[in-house]
Formats: C-alpha cells, sequence, structure tokens
C-alpha cells in the first residue's frame, strides 16, 4: 500500500551505507573466487570528493568498491557492496540513471556466487523493493535470511515488501527484528511507517523523532525533518510543519520535498505569496533538473531505503505527494 507519494526516500543512506559493510564482511574474508570474473565493461573512474567536508557516504563506499574491483575482479562481495551502493544513490540523487549499474553489478556478484552469496541477495531484494516489485524483493530477502538469520539489511528489505503488499503483521515483525539488530535511522523510519499504518500517530510522531535524534549526516536530518513536518500537518498543525521544514532546509538546502512542504504549510496558514513562490522554485528546480523525472515519492523512500524506480530502502529522495 502506497500513500499519496510512495516510500520514503532520503535519510537512511548513511544508516544503510555502515549496514552494508557488515553485510559484506559477512560474507567472508574478500568475498572473491579465484575464477574469472565474467567480462565486464571498464569500471568509471571514481568521483572523489574535493575535501572530507564534501563527502558524501555512497559517493566515497562506491569509490572504494571499484578501487577493490580493479584490484580483484572476482570479489562477489565488493559487486554486491557496490551494486547496493548504485540503488541507494539512485534514491538519494532521485536518479534512476544507477539502476542499470546496479542491476549490472549485482548480476555479476550473483555470477560468482549464486548459492551462499547473503550480500548479493540482499542487493537483489532491495533493487527490487525500489522497482517496486515487492514480491521479487521478498523471495530475495528469504532466500538470504535462510543464510544468515542476523542480517539488518535483509529484514529491511522484507519490511519494506511486506509493508507494499500488505502483509502488516510480518511487516511489524521485521521492523521489531531490525530494530534489535541494528537500531538506527533505517530502523526507526520503518517502525513509523508501521506505526503510521495501523494509525497510531503518537507512536508513528516518537519513532521519527528516534530517528531524528539518530541522524548523523545532513540527508538524514532533512528526511525525518520533512516526515515530522508532514506528520504534523496531517494533524492539523501547519505551524509546526512549517517549523520542521524550515529547520530541515536549513540541514540540507537540496532536499526539495522540504520547499514543497514547506509551501504546503505556508498555503495552510495563509502565506499565499510565499506558498506560491516555493511552488514556482520547486517547478522550475525539477523541471530544469539534467536528470529523468521520479516515478516514486517520499512515502518509498522512508519504506525504504526500497526506492521506487527513478527514485529512492530507508526512504530516502523520492517525489512528496502534492497539494
Amino acid at each position: 500500500m502506497h500513500r499519496a507519494g510512495g516510500p520514503r526516500s532520503a535519510a537512511i543512506a548513511a544508516g544503510f551505507a555502515a549496514v552494508l559493510v557488515a553485510v559484506v564482511a559477512a560474507v567472508g574474508s574478500g568475498g572473491s573466487r579465484q575464477a574469472q570474473a565474467p567480462a565486464a565493461a571498464a569500471l568509471p573512474a571514481p568521483v572523489r570528493p574535493a575535501s572530507p567536508a564534501d563527502a558524501d557516504p555512497v559517493a566515497v563506499d562506491i569509490a572504494k568498491q571499484q578501487d577493490t574491483l580493479r584490484a580483484d575482479p572476482a570479489n562477489f562481495g565488493a559487486w554486491a557492496a557496490l551494486g547496493l551502493d548504485y540503488v541507494q544513490q539512485a534514491k538519494l540523487k532521485v536518479d534512476p540513471s544507477y539502476y542499470p549499474k546496479a542491476e549490472g553489478s549485482l548480476a555479476r556478484s550473483l555470477k560468482l556466487n549464486g548459492t551462499s552469496n547473503v550480500a548479493g541477495f540482499a542487493g537483489e531484494a532491495a533493487l527490487k523493493a525500489a522497482e517496486h516489485d515487492f514480491t521479487a524483493a521478498r523471495s530475495w530477502a528469504q532466500r538470504g535470511l535462510a543464510f544468515n538469520a542476523y542480517n539488518p539489511v535483509l529484514y529491511a528489505a522484507l519490511d519494506d515488501a511486506d509493508t507494499q503488499l500488505g502483509r502488516y503483521t510480518e511487516a511489524f515483525a521485521a521492523a521489531d527484528r531490525l530494530n534489535q539488530l541494528h537500531p538506527g535511522v533505517p530502523a526507526f523510519t520503518r517502525a513509523e511507517y508501521v506505526y503510521e499504518l495501523r494509525g497510531d500517530i503518537g507512536r508513528a510522531e516518537a519513532a521519527m523523532r528516534l530517528a531524528l535524534d539518530a541522524a548523523d549526516s545532513p540527508a538524514d536530518t532533512a528526511f525525518a525533518q520533512y516526515y515530522l513536518g508532514q506528520l504534523a500537518f496531517d494533524r492539523g498543525d501547519a505551524a509546526a510543519s512549517l517549523r520542521f521544514n524550515q529547520a530541515g532546509l536549513a540541514a540540507d538546502p537540496s532536499y526539495f520535498p522540504l520547499l514543497q512542504g514547506k509551501a504546503r504549510a505556508e498555503a495552510a496558514l495563509g502565506r499565499v505569496d510565499a506558498a506560491v513562490a516555493d511552488y514556482a522554485r520547486v517547478v522550475r528546480d525539477r523541471s530544469t533538473s539534467s536528470k529523468p523525472a521520479s516515478t516514486c515519492s517520499p512515502s518509498d523512500a522512508r519504506s525504504r531505503q526500497s526506492r521506487c524506480t527513478g527514485c529512492s530502502t530507508s526512504r530516502p529522495g523520492c517525489s512528496p505527494p502534492t497539494g
């Protein structure tokens, strides 16, 4: 079940990237085989951040995995990590061009090891969730959990799939298990969504405030502030919604859903000129972007790090509901 805006997007990348490190480590030492790697196009040159202050944690890990694969092209764990990084970057950058890269990387990983490749299974689960093929995402997650029942990435993908398939009892169990294994932004935002679907708005807001407290990057902060603003707006508190969106923009001015949320709150408060100006900026910024239009919404992202096609499994960069 999707909201008027789909799974949620951008907050989770940093937390999810940290989880991924544990996943790949669990695959084994190095995660490579001596067999020749399948033929593949040369890896693109990594984009290095200008300075630590400019570092994008997902971009940094993409460069790291690319360096590993140049030295060891048969490293199935690195191919899986790279594929999942691409899924996350597609969500965070609202750029679907990363999805074919993710698909190719994961295919290489699974060709090298298609039997016990937990990281590869996790990557496929995340990719299928991002593409809104939740039945396939659930299948990949269950396949991975059969090998490793303590893998938080797999529980995140399972929660996303069960939520979107309407299996709310199973989704809540997966979210609870994720929180036990790896408490943090991905777990808290998923718990928030489950509570919200149950109509328990008080606990939903409490869970998202935990996500805000746990946020350790501007993107995670912006994401949590956006959804706290949405919860406030839905309960009729436009003034609080405006404050949340303004705080989010202060943390990450590039997270355009916050500008849309700000405009909506301004309109509800009768600040018509400000609302029109902000909506006009949203339209202008999106229409002049060189990226393809996203087909998913924040609800996709929040679930999840599950992002939909053209969009962002924490819920982290899809477009929010309009209006």
